[in-house]
């Protein structure tokens, strides 16, 4: 893994197919770009108990995300299309205008994640279904723990945020506002897993902590 050093964007916006998929994957780099001052924006494609909306809007205040959007307040996708997906895509994404969009590894192990992930391509299409025509310049993929037992086994992340500790801290914080999701140690939804995952990702470039991504879209 290569250690790419950039300055994070102004505008960034997060696609997290459920509650706490947004601090699994993009925790430390919500954290940092709230840090540094950046607009951060969440779009959750399902929540489906207020319970879970009130542990999602927990998380977002101990990040400091800027904005949070759910889109439907289901349990699953498969009763939903994917033209309305893209269309419900499509307008998050002008209200936003996003440099940078994060969304979920197509080798994930999850199968809505992979679908979310190909339809917010599908969104993030030049000159697709927003007024603006515009397309974000970057879009990444992010991991999860539990990608190591990935489908197709083709996870291969080039890109590494660099976290601070008290960067990291805020993402283990975050995951512990979703209480209802959060499990013990050693299961890949622990606080414990996502550290380990991220000191990991910090070793292999030489940095204390990081999170991993794999480029989608980088436009330099």
């Amino acid at each position: 893994m290569c250690h790419d050093v950039c300055m994070l964007p102004d505008r960034i916006l997060v696609v997290a197919p459920h509650a706490d998929d947004e601090v699994i994957g993009c925790g430390g780099l919500l954290a940092r770009a709230c840090r540094e001052g950046k607009e951060t924006s969440v779009v959750v494609v399902t929540v489906e108990h207020e319970e879970r909306r009130a542990e999602l809007a927990h998380a977002a205040a101990v990040l400091g995300i800027s904005n949070v959007s759910v889109l439907w307040d289901v349990p699953f996708l498969d009763q939903i299309d994917d033209s309305t997906i893209v269309g419900r895509l499509d307008r998050e994404l002008e209200r936003y205008s996003p440099q940078l969009v994060c969304i979920p590894s197509m080798a994930g192990y999850h199968q809505e994640h992979r679908r979310v992930a190909g339809l917010a391509v599908s969104a993030m299409r030049p000159g697709g279904g927003r007024t603006s025509g515009t397309a974000p310049m970057s879009v990444w993929y992010y991991e999860a723990p539990a990608d190591v037992s990935s489908p197709t086994g083709a996870w291969s992340p080039t890109i590494t945020v660099e976290l601070t500790e008290l960067d990291l801290q805020m993402k283990l914080k975050a995951m512990e506002a979703h209480e209802s999701q959060v499990r013990e140690y050693p299961s890949e939804r622990s606080t414990g897993a996502l550290e380990a995952l991220a000191r990991l990702r910090g070793c292999q470039v030489g940095v204390p902590f990081g999170e991993a991504f794999a480029p989608r879209r980088l436009v330099i």
